[in-house]
């Protein structure tokens, strides 16, 4: 018999409390990232991802998903979520090549985009005169 009723939060929540546990690997076919996740028995252990779980509830269910499924997706929610937050401001605009750069010293200055280096020419300057001088 199929299922097309949703995994339970609670036993997501569980699931996903126990995140420390899990095994990550990736796939030899295509590098997809899996997670090697302990069952609710002590020997079970299922290989889940994003798209797919080796489990018998993610088997019978007519959409596919488990428990275990639910627990990998919200656990790379948060951490887009966490890797957005510590992103450096401006850093998500695309650089094309009409775009200028601020200089690595934060001095308030722009680099062409042509220019190979991180410094503007005053902050190059000074960090070679600091140098020559020690």
């Amino acid at each position: 018999m199929t299922t097309a009723t949703a995994p339970r939060p609670d036993r997501v929540a569980a699931v996903l409390a126990q995140a420390t546990r899990w095994t990550s690997a990736r796939r030899k076919s295509d590098g997809q990232p899996f997670f090697f996740i302990p069952g609710s028995t002590d020997d079970a252990v299922y290989m889940t991802s994003t798209i797919g779980c080796t489990c018998p509830a993610a088997r019978k269910s007519v959409t596919g998903d488990c428990k275990h499924q639910e627990a990998v997706r919200q656990r790379a929610a948060r951490q887009d979520a966490d890797r957005a937050r510590r992103q450096i401001p401006g850093a998500e605009l695309p650089v094309t090549p009409t775009s200028h750069r601020p200089c690595a010293r934060k001095c308030g200055a722009t680099l062409p985009p042509e220019s190979r280096f991180r410094l503007c020419n005053p902050c190059y300057e000074r960090i070679s005169v600091a140098l020559a001088n020690l």
